[in-house]
Parts: structure tokens; C-alpha cells; sequence
């Protein structure tokens, strides 16, 4: 028999369409209820949902921009009409993305109506560090409630067992993911393209890429100071691609001033973010905070090298330091710089293979294994 699966979301990212479309194939009906279409941060054309089985719902809802107090939660979404929403869509189980408002109505309506509710708690133990106790008083009650719960991979599971102690039968690792062996073939198609474009644009013999937003919790001014702190040597060998946004004036100038050829590339779709992981020899992501990365994901998926923040989860999870590529702490200048200069000594062969080592490792992570353990948290829940 069917059952009817509600999924409480602040908007349904491009990346998650093919996760819960795969859902819908072992038998759930889904509705995802979201809170906003887009967030003004997010440029992604408006997907269409009459391609997929499920059914996405916009309730009621009040965004607050938080960015001006510096708070780090961009928006702030009050989804009131979610109680009405779930009333009318009678739902056997709910999945409520992260533990604040959204997740506190689904889990009156689940004591009300007997409805089990599973928090999705997309988070890491870096980017909790500072939570204020009443919060995390707060979602120790929650926790505490839920028959199961989906969470990352390891950095988020070690959050939630030492600080909650949510017990491991309880948790069901659910990271964000790409279909890798899809990913990697979009690669490859761009392939002869991506080596005309970088004889087109000069680039120079290491090509790196960054891919993310252009603001400074990614950890640019702590790149753009790494590359500072390295011999001219081997910047005038390395050419970094910034996609995803504006990169700041001043940032520019420094890496002109620097002799770092550099290129930006403004907000790109997500399906023609293959053609400039096809361009690079080495994938750089100096976040100095990060709930996953699924950029990393990407990157590993293109068979990239990866130099990757401590402060991103994934890289505990896809990064083996001096394997496929190197953990760096944003803020050790040196460190980060050493680590670029060790991929601009590799040879072409060596980079290669790391990269393969890459692909290797973010194969066990593929799509099937969030659907899975997904669709087991669902059927746990429901015992």
C-alpha cells in the first residue's frame, strides 16, 4: 500500500530532485511543502515540476533576512501554514528539514495525529559550535521525540551523539548527493570543448577552480592570502576559475598584483557547471563553514584532486589527506599555500590518478546511498 509522505523544506534545490524522484519509485507518494520557491541568494531557473512524480506545495509563509545582523542563517522562515497544509494532505509520515519552527509544527501535528516525525538535521559539529544553549535544549527535545532522524555522514553524526546522544540505531545518513557515474559522463562530454576553451582564455599549465559563492564565509580573502604567502614561481604556473557569482574588486587586484592568472565566471545553472570541472586540473574549496559541500561531491565525480576546508563536512567524508587530496584549515595561510604548491608539482599523470582516486572514493556516496538510507529512516519510523 502507498504511503503518503510529507517533506517540510525551506525550497527544493535542484540537487534533490532526483533523490526524491527515486523515492517516489519505491512507493511513496510525496508533497514537499516549502517555504519559498527561491531564496534571493539562489539564481536556479524555476524548476519544472510536472517532469517529476511528486508534487511541490508552497504554504504560507514569512521570510525574515537575517544577513544584516550578521546572524549565521541567511533567511529566517516562518512556514505558519504548514499545520492547514499538513491537515489537508493527511500524511503517514513527515520529514522536516532542520530543527527550528518549521520542525516544531510538524511535531505538534504528529502528537495530535499520531504522525511520526523525522528531522532532517543537515548539519555539522562546526557550523553548531556556537549555538546558544536554549537552542540546543530545544532540539534535544525534538530529538528526543523522533522515532529516527537523516542527517549527514560522520562530522554531523559525532555532533549528534556526543552533544544529544541520539542513539546510532536511530540515525540514518542521508548527505547530499549527485548520481556520480551521470555527473562524471556530463564531464566527459565537455571534455574537447573544456581543452579548446583553456587554450581560448591562456590558461596556465594547473588549472584550478573554485565554485560557490562569492562571499567571505567561502574563505576567499584567506585563499587570495595563501597565494600571496607562495613563491611567484609557482603562481605564474597555476590559473584559478571562480564560478558562482562576482568575485570582490579588491580580490581581483590582489590576484592580479600577484601574478595569479584568474578568470570569474558569474552564477551558472547547475547542468553547465560540468564544462568548468572539465576545464580544471585541481578542485579548491576553502569554506570557513559548511553543512556538506556537495561542490566537493561534484568534484570528485569530474575525477578532480581536491584541496578542501576542515570546515566543510564533506571533506572528512570525501578527502583523504595526501590521497586523492589535502584537508586544510582556511586559516593556516601556510598550510593552504603548501597545498597548492603540492598540487602544482604534481605531474599531469600523478594528478590524474589522485583524481581517480577521487572518483573512487565519492562512488560509495552515490545517489542510491542517500535514497536508501532515506527510504529506511521512512520505514523505521513507521514500525
Amino acid at each position: 500500500m502507498t504511503k503518503k509522505l510529507a517533506i517540510a523544506k525551506n525550497m527544493v534545490s535542484p540537487y534533490w530532485h532526483d533523490v526524491f524522484e527515486r523515492l517516489t519509485q519505491k512507493g511513496w507518494q510525496i508533497t514537499i511543502f516549502v517555504s519559498v520557491e527561491q531564496e534571493q541568494n539562489r539564481l536556479y531557473k524555476p524548476a519544472d515540476y510536472s517532469i517529476y512524480s511528486f508534487d511541490v506545495v508552497k504554504s504560507k509563509n514569512v521570510t525574515v533576512d537575517l544577513r544584516a545582523l550578521r546572524i549565521n542563517t541567511n533567511f529566517l522562515h516562518l512556514q505558519w501554514g504548514l499545520w492547514r497544509d499538513l491537515k489537508q494532505y493527511k500524511p503517514d509520515v513527515i520529514l522536516s528539514n532542520q530543527l527550528g519552527i518549521r520542525t516544531l509544527i510538524a511535531s505538534i501535528y504528529g502528537i495530535v495525529f499520531s504522525v511520526p516525525v523525522i528531522p532532517w538535521v543537515c548539519v555539522s559539529s562546526h557550523t553548531e559550535r556556537n549555538n546558544h544553549f536554549l537552542r540546543e535544549y530545544f532540539r534535544n527535545i525534538l530529538l528526543k521525540r523522533a522515532p529516527s532522524l537523516c542527517t549527514n555522514l560522520t562530522d554531523a553524526i559525532g555532533y549528534l551523539t556526543a552533544k544529544h546522544h541520539v542513539p546510532d540505531e536511530k540515525i540514518f545518513c542521508t548527505p547530499y548527493v549527485v548520481d556520480v557515474n551521470k555527473y562524471h559522463a556530463a564531464v566527459q562530454k565537455y571534455q574537447f570543448r573544456a581543452n579548446k576553451l583553456r587554450v581560448g582564455m591562456k590558461l596556465c599549465s594547473t588549472v584550478f577552480l573554485y565554485v560557490g559563492q562569492m562571499i567571505p564565509r567561502k574563505g576567499l580573502n584567506e585563499l587570495v592570502a595563501s597565494l600571496q604567502k607562495m613563491h611567484v614561481t609557482y603562481r605564474e604556473q597555476m590559473s584559478i576559475i571562480f564560478v558562482g557569482g562576482t568575485l570582490p574588486e579588491t580580490l581581483c587586484k590582489k590576484l592580479t598584483d600577484s601574478s595569479v592568472h584568474n578568470v570569474n565566471i558569474s552564477f551558472v545553472q547547475p547542468q553547465e557547471l560540468p564544462l568548468y570541472y572539465a576545464m580544471a586540473d585541481v578542485f579548491i574549496f576553502p569554506s570557513l563553514e559548511d553543512e556538506w559541500g556537495i561542490v566537493i561531491n561534484e568534484a570528485a565525480a569530474a575525477s578532480l584532486p581536491i584541496i578542501s576546508s576542515i570546515f566543510a563536512a564533506a571533506t572528512t567524508d570525501l578527502v583523504v589527506d595526501g590521497f586523492n587530496g589535502f584537508r586544510i584549515n582556511p586559516y593556516n595561510d601556510v598550510q593552504l599555500a603548501t597545498a597548492i604548491e603540492r598540487m602544482v608539482k604534481l605531474s599531469v599523470a600523478e594528478r590524474r590518478d589522485w583524481g581517480k582516486r577521487s572518483f573512487r572514493n565519492v562512488k560509495a556516496l552515490d545517489i542510491n546511498y542517500t535514497v536508501e538510507n532515506m527510504h529506511a529512516a521512512l520505514q523505521y519510523a513507521l514500525k
